[in-house]
């Protein structure tokens, strides 16, 4: 037997135990254990109060909006602010806090209007109402002429509605230079509603807001409030002590579409931005009209209107619900058919409702009549 010599002994020995690989093998990089960071612990803030000097807004005038933050942890923390009014962004800034601190940044607006103001700190956010300088805190740097400005108002009535209780004002605004009366329903826990305008039936005093006739009664404007919304109406001029003369829908239309502006200026009470529109009889008359001078009407509802006005159908972009009565014997179903086909073949949203034994104002059909408004304006409204 050949003996191993010991140089030989000693390298297999060494590839044994896996300290030595042989030269034609791969080597195979260290790969260093990972090592764990300290945790950097980030800054904890809180927005804990939000309040605006100067209120209730004087118009023409900066307002000073105070944003205070708290911070609980150990370290410094800066973050973004974004002031909104009415849901508009209108500044933005930082707000720095010392670690186990509290800081109070101010921030100057210059949009002077009144409304919602909102500051979000770090996906917080705090908010405050301001009201305006005019009446029912009507801001009247929002009104760019007179027209739709509130020159007197009173409390008349609080009705219970059978769901919330529902505020009532009369109101005297201008329309065309006109003191004009009008009413606004509104639920009587402060917020900001969805808002309709609503178009009262009758010419010339007849079926006048808070008379006998079912459509225009209180009731019947509180029961649209009930549902979530704040209503603002229209006697129409000439009307129930206010100056001027009914025209038929031709300068008084005027009256309806200046109530928009009243709505703009007043957004404590109204949203702007979801506005609908119900009419009857005549009212629906000046519903079809103003939806072809204005795109603000998001929904609409008309029971009873003549369609004669309606000669610019490309203009009438807002959804709108027809209700009619096949026993009206002043308007014919073919007239509202006629519409509807238009409104159809433009492509616009438009459904029609034909009741078969209804008559011009529907009021035998009052329940399904009112459920299918209801549910119109919701599902374009909210």
């Amino acid at each position: 037997m050949r003996t191993l010599s010991p140089s030989l002994i000693v390298f297999f020995v060494l590839i044994t135990l896996g300290l030595l690989l042989p030269a034609c093998a791969p080597s195979q990089p260290v790969v260093p254990a990972p090592v764990k960071s300290a945790a950097v612990e980030k800054a904890k803030i809180a927005v804990t109060a939000l309040e605006v000097t100067g209120a209730p807004i004087i118009e023409g005038k900066a307002v000073t909006v105070n944003v205070t933050a708290k911070n609980d942890s150990t370290v410094d923390g800066t973050y973004s602010a974004v002031l909104k009014v009415n849901g508009l962004e209108k500044r933005q800034g930082t707000v720095e806090v010392k670690a186990g601190g509290s800081s109070v940044t101010p921030f100057e607006v210059i949009f002077d209007t009144a409304g919602i103001y909102q500051l979000s700190v770090d996906n917080q956010s705090k908010s405050v109402s301001v009201n305006g300088a005019g009446l029912l805190g009507q801001s009247l740097a929002l009104l760019n002429s007179k027209d739709g400005k509130i020159v007197s108002s009173e409390l008349i009535q609080s009705m219970d509605s059978g769901k919330v209780k529902i505020d009532v004002y009369k109101i005297r605004y201008l329309s065309d230079g006109l003191e004009v009366i009008g009413y606004i329903f509104k639920p009587a826990d402060d917020g900001r509603y969805p808002t309709l305008i609503y178009n009262r039936p009758g010419l010339y005093g007849m079926y006048l807001i808070g008379g006998s006739e079912p459509s225009s009664s209180f009731e019947y404007l509180a029961s649209l409030s009930s549902n979530g919304y704040a209503v603002i109406a229209s006697q129409i001029r000439g009307n129930d002590g206010g100056q001027g003369q009914e025209d038929f829908g031709v300068k008084d239309v005027n009256d309806v579409l200046n109530l928009i502006k009243t709505v703009d200026s007043m957004p404590l009470i109204f949203n702007p931005e979801r506005m609908g529109m119900v009419g009857f009889s005549m009212g629906g008359t000046r519903t079809y009209i103003a939806m072809q001078k204005t795109d603000k009407i998001k929904a609409a509802a008309v029971v009873g209107g003549t369609t004669d006005r309606c000669d610019q159908i490309e203009k009438m972009n807002a959804p709108v619900l027809i209700l009619h009565g096949a026993s009206d014997s002043g308007i014919s179903v073919a007239q509202v058919e006629q519409l509807a086909a238009k409104l159809k073949d433009s492509g616009k949203q438009c459904e029609l409702v034909v009741y078969p034994k209804g008559s011009h104002l529907l009021n035998e059909n009052a329940q399904d009549r009112d459920a299918r408004i209801i549910a119109w304006l919701n599902k374009y409204l909210k």
